[in-house]
């Protein structure tokens, strides 16, 4: 016996438990499970690709608690994307209603979404850095034009900075 025909065999032995088995995406499964009670679900989530096997009465909410153990993205960031329906919108829809006629596969696509709090916080964060950048601009600013006024022997020129000798004035005069 095949991987595949021994963990359908051990599927159809125990119906009703939310039994979720990892298989490679090559063959696995193929769309003939052997069980009619359980439901192949073939999910892709950027490169990876995973199946799943669940119980055909199995509902939304046990499809994300099963990609939250295999892909470790939590239930409230996960989008499950089945025909066109986000699953995540509707946690009690029983995934048998969508399957097609005679078919006991799914394709399902998983996208992650970044927590709304995330996006504000970023937001917020770039804005209070953009704000403490220009107080610590205008603060360089006024401090200086304050220093200026009650300490401008530090500002005022000195002799030799410019690269002139002390005294050049008045060699210059005496010539």
């Amino acid at each position: 016996a095949t991987f595949t025909q021994a963990v359908n065999r051990n599927i159809a032995t125990a119906p009703g438990a939310f039994v979720s088995t990892c298989l490679p995406m090559s063959g696995g499964c193929g769309g003939t499970s052997s069980s009619s009670a359980s439901l192949t679900i073939r999910i892709t989530h950027g490169a990876q690709r995973r199946v799943l096997v669940l119980p055909r009465e199995a509902a939304a909410a046990a499809l994300e608690a099963e990609v939250w153990r295999e892909f470790g993205v939590k239930p409230g960031r996960q989008r499950l994307i089945c025909r066109g329906r986000i699953l995540g919108s509707e946690p009690l829809l029983i995934l048998e209603s969508l399957l097609t006629a005679g078919s006991d596969e799914l394709q399902v696509m998983l996208m992650v979404s970044e927590p709304p709090v995330s996006r504000v916080r970023g937001g917020v964060d770039l804005l209070l850095l953009r704000a403490r950048a220009w107080l610590g601009v205008a603060w360089n600013v006024v401090y200086r034009f304050f220093h200026t006024l009650l300490a401008p022997a530090e500002y005022a020129r000195e002799p030799g900075r410019s690269g002139e000798e002390p005294g050049h004035e008045l060699r210059v005069a005496a010539t």
